[in-house]
């Protein structure tokens, strides 16, 4: 029956999301970017033999987003108070779900992402990420706690006062559990493994952060190539702007980043130490790949 109702304790993060977002009135701009992840699916698969990490797709994006952000500076900015200021660090937050009862969300924060290697991304965020789910977090530790700890009312004030704070007057508020700039320069979430194909994330208010990225399903799609359709595994990133700091042009250059994934060879090799913000090829215009199907995929 309509119009019935019952109370329910909300997770975490859902008590947190409440009182940071208001009325949608957020200068927002939404696309997507198909990549034919052929041969990444076989470097992913070379890459981790070889050094004995477990990479995902999701360590490839993370990789390639702070090679972007190391070569057009220019995208990582924060607008605040209609003034923009230019991020020193390429810090890059990722998403990550805590099992439990109620299925909740965290996050990771990859400190200077740009002078890691893909495989430094892999272990820090494996080892974050634990940290994370088994309550052992010591960087957002307190501010989860607190939200799960007080009334919606009490909260809302706690946002505004860390709003404030983190943004207004840059403070490291690191003994509450909100250090200074805590979700860095742009925010990627996976939601392949849950078998999402489309979906776009919501730029969070608090975080000012211009890129947010959504790692969807790798799947067989219909691709053309040389005039004849074929199935190929592809995957579709989705992309949320801040259009304050991204035009139709830098997000031209992003998309055309976003596309090196489809040949992560010749982008980032095979050498374990090179940090992902190094140039390892000739800038060349991104084109088509063309190949077999990767066996055992």
């Amino acid at each position: 029956m309509p119009g019935r109702f019952k109370r329910w304790k909300p997770t975490t993060f859902m008590a947190m999301a409440a009182q940071m977002w208001p009325r949608p009135d957020q200068p927002i701009v939404y696309g997507s970017v198909e990549i034919d992840m052929c041969k990444a699916l076989d470097y992913i698969k070379q890459y981790s033999e070889k050094h004995g990490v477990h990479v995902t797709v999701t360590h490839l994006v993370i990789a390639i987003l702070a090679r972007y952000l190391k070569k057009y500076p220019e995208a990582n900015v924060k607008c605040e108070a209609g003034k923009f200021y230019q991020r020193q660090d390429i810090d890059i937050f990722v998403l990550v779900s805590i099992p439990g009862k109620k299925e909740d969300l965290g996050g990771v924060i990859l400190r200077n992402c740009d002078e890691m290697s893909l495989a430094d991304i892999a272990y820090r965020l494996r080892d974050k990420a634990t940290e994370v789910k088994h309550g052992k977090d010591e960087t957002y530790g307190k501010s989860r706690s607190m939200f799960a700890k007080y009334p919606p009312w009490v909260t809302k004030i706690i946002v505004k006062f860390a709003d404030f704070y983190l943004n207004r007057m840059n403070r490291d508020l690191s003994s509450q559990g909100m250090p200074r700039d805590p979700f860095g320069s742009a925010m990627v979430t996976s939601v392949g493994m849950f078998g999402v194909e489309e979906g776009y994330g919501p730029i969070i208010p608090l975080s000012r952060i211009p890129i947010f990225i959504v790692v969807t399903e790798v799947r067989d799609r219909p691709w053309v190539e040389d005039g004849k359709v074929v199935a190929r595994p592809i995957m579709k990133l989705m992309v949320t702007l801040d259009h304050r700091v991204m035009d139709g042009f830098k997000g031209g250059q992003l998309s055309a980043e976003l596309k090196r994934i489809q040949d992560p060879e010749k982008v980032f090799g095979f050498a374990e130490k090179i940090p992902v913000g190094q140039r390892t090829e000739v800038e060349e215009p991104v084109e088509p790949v063309s190949c077999t199907k990767v066996e055992g995929y």
